[in-house]
Formats: structure tokens, C-alpha cells, sequence
């Protein structure tokens, strides 16, 4: 268990970009269309994602050298939490990308704006929010 709750950043990179490179989604849990309006951002892209672009998230994030990096519990299990600032993407920027990956089914949880997820979810549920370090390759 210590390992899901205190996973290296290596460890943690490593983990993303091969579900990203694989195509391990968990479709249950998030629907594209669903979802699309958290990716309806005139003002960094001009559009909204189309979803091969959204699928290139998780991997970009996983390879961007500097990322928050925590794991909390989300719905009663264990995930790991990725929120990239400032993410090169498309010849332009955006804010914040958060991607949630879950260590033991091994899938993408989520990939969304940030909107001060990690924040807000420090809030609400401080016992739950294990840590979060600044990491930069």
C-alpha cells in the first residue's frame, strides 16, 4: 500500500505514459462528449478539443518536466494526480491539465482542465490528500 500512497515521480511518470501510450482508458468513468465542455477553452486554443487531441493529453503530461504531482482517495480507492501548468499543446498553452490515474486498475481516470482541482480537493477532504511536490526532470 505504501507504494500507491508514496510512489516515486519516476515511478508515477512511468505509470501514466505507458496507460497514455496504451490506450488504457477508463470508460466507465469518463465519457468524452460528457465531459466536453470542460475542455471548451476559447481562450487558450480558440476551440474545443477534438477528442484525438484529448487522448494526446495524459501522454504529454506525463512526459512534461514539470508537474504537481499527489495521491488521494477518489471514490474509496488510491490515484495518483498529475496537474501540469502552462502545458505546450497544439502551438499554444494551456493553464492547467490535471490527468488522475489509478494505480491498480492501471487506467486513466480523468483528464480535465485543472480549475483548481487539487486545491478544492484539499479542502473538501484534507484527510484523504496525501501530498503534493513540485517535481521538474
Amino acid at each position: 500500500m505504501d507504494d500507491l500512497r508514496h510512489p516515486t515521480p519516476q515511478a508515477m511518470a512511468t505509470a501514466l505514459l505507458k496507460a497514455a501510450r496504451e490506450g488504457r482508458w477508463n470508460h466507465r468513468e469518463h465519457d468524452f462528449l460528457k465531459h466536453a465542455s470542460d475542455w471548451v477553452d476559447r481562450a487558450s486554443l480558440g476551440r474545443p478539443l477534438a477528442q484525438t487531441e484529448f487522448e494526446e493529453l495524459p501522454e504529454i503530461v506525463a512526459t512534461y518536466p514539470a508537474c504537481e504531482l499527489c495521491t488521494y482517495l477518489y471514490r474509496q480507492r488510491r490515484v495518483w494526480g498529475y496537474q501540469a501548468r502552462h502545458l505546450p499543446f497544439a502551438g499554444r498553452r494551456l493553464p492547467s491539465v490535471v490527468v488522475v490515474y489509478d494505480p491498480v486498475s492501471r487506467e486513466i481516470v480523468h483528464c480535465m482542465r485543472a480549475r483548481g482541482y487539487f486545491a478544492d480537493y484539499r479542502r473538501r477532504r484534507s484527510s484523504d490528500f496525501v501530498e503534493v511536490t513540485e517535481w521538474r526532470k
